[in-house]
């Protein structure tokens, strides 16, 4: 379906790219929520990506068309018709769009605690609003969920914001119109395995996986016998938990190690960081789509880049083969690698995951972004 939001109300919507990246992230079956939807300019957006999704996603907008005090003196609040025009714009998609004309507090309470994936708030900007808002919302949204809202740049919204999250709000633009992101601690588990053989780009690598939000995130290197792990990992343990251990041989393809800590692991996603690589910032957005498109997948490709930036390594079935797959360029679930070893071989990549390919080649699933960089940290 094509859109048509730019034909609707007043241009505050600047955040497109925000609602695409929610409705590509969210599975099947998500409930995603929009606090203040004035016009519909916002939602007829969100509910065009969700229609052309293919996915069944329940959105509901919430606003009591009363209009803030901002708004005041508008010809639709004059006229008492502004919900009615709400759903005339909304009619090509209404079918998707579930209005809750309620005020956000009130609203807040029809929904159970961890029951969505996705609240955006574009309600009052006062400042005791907006905190009444975010402490309404924030229960309701799931582990791994995602909370945000507009004009951040307004005194009142980020003095909010800034006491509701004391860290992990990050800032979407500038100036008039930026969007405030929180993303819930939880959801899947994420084991980030490193063979170490660098110990001196570890805190490189601890902070680049700060940025690896929406997953219950442990590292894991796994030293060989020549490094101390506890010297090595004592000066950056914090908001990522940091399991360390010595095992393995010298030789440095880190085989045995990966193996070794495969053994140890009993659930969740595993992605193997080899210590001179570094995640792309949307490694994230770009494993949480995989998830949402096979939620069954036993094995997520992505793309790869060199450290400069140009591509490395595209994915694709045609490209599962020797030398067009890379260890930092797939995440695999546990219970599908179980009993399948790393060899200790300078080709231990597609080795490893040859046998997987070849076994069950249905269960590999490819996202067409960027998720890695190559030897980043050579």
């Amino acid at each position: 379906m094509e859109h048509f939001y730019e034909q609707l109300g007043e241009n505050w919507f600047n955040y497109p790219d925000l609602y695409r990246d929610v409705v590509a992230e969210v599975p099947s079956g998500a409930r995603v929520v929009e606090v203040g939807s004035w016009l519909g300019r916002s939602a007829a957006f969100m509910a065009v990506e969700i229609i052309n999704s293919g996915k069944e996603i329940e959105f509901s907008c919430v606003d009591t068309w009363l209009g803030s005090e901002e708004h005041q003196g508008h010809s639709f609040l004059v006229s008492g018709t502004l919900y009615e025009e709400f759903l005339r714009n909304i009619e090509p998609v209404r079918h998707v769009i579930h209005p809750l004309r309620l005020s956000s507090v009130e609203a807040a309470r029809s929904f159970a605690d961890d029951s969505l994936a996705f609240v955006f708030i574009d309600a009052s900007h006062r400042y005791e609003d907006v905190l009444a808002d975010i402490a309404a919302w924030l229960p309701k949204v799931q582990p791994g969920g995602l909370i945000a809202g507009h004009d951040y740049e307004r005194e009142g919204v980020a003095r909010a914001v800034q006491e509701c999250f004391a860290s992990g709000v990050l800032q979407h633009g500038t100036g008039a119109g930026a969007c405030w992101a929180h993303r819930k601690p939880g959801g899947p588990i994420l084991n980030v395995i490193t063979p170490v053989s660098r110990p001196e780009n570890l805190p490189r690598i601890y902070e680049n996986l700060l940025g690896v939000e929406g997953f219950d995130l442990r590292w894991f290197p796994v030293f060989d016998p020549r490094f101390s792990a506890s010297e090595k990992t004592a000066s950056f343990q914090g908001r990522v938990p940091v399991h360390t251990a010595v095992v393995g041989t010298t030789r440095g393809w880190g085989g045995s190690q990966r193996t070794s800590c495969l053994e140890r692991l009993a659930e969740g996603w595993c992605y193997f960081l080899d210590d001179d690589n570094l995640v792309h910032p949307r490694f994230a957005h770009a494993l949480r789509r995989g998830i949402s498109e096979r939620p069954h997948a036993g094995v997520i490709v992505f793309h790869q880049l060199h450290g400069d930036g140009s591509l490395r390594l595209p994915c694709g079935p045609e490209l599962v083969k020797y030398g067009h797959i890379d260890t930092g360029q797939f995440v695999i679930r546990r219970e599908f690698a179980a009993g399948t070893p790393w060899p200790d071989t300078q080709s231990n990549d597609w080795e490893f995951i040859r046998p997987l390919f070849e076994r069950a080649p249905e269960a590999f699933h490819y996202v067409a972004e960027d998720a890695t960089f190559y030897n980043a940290l050579r």
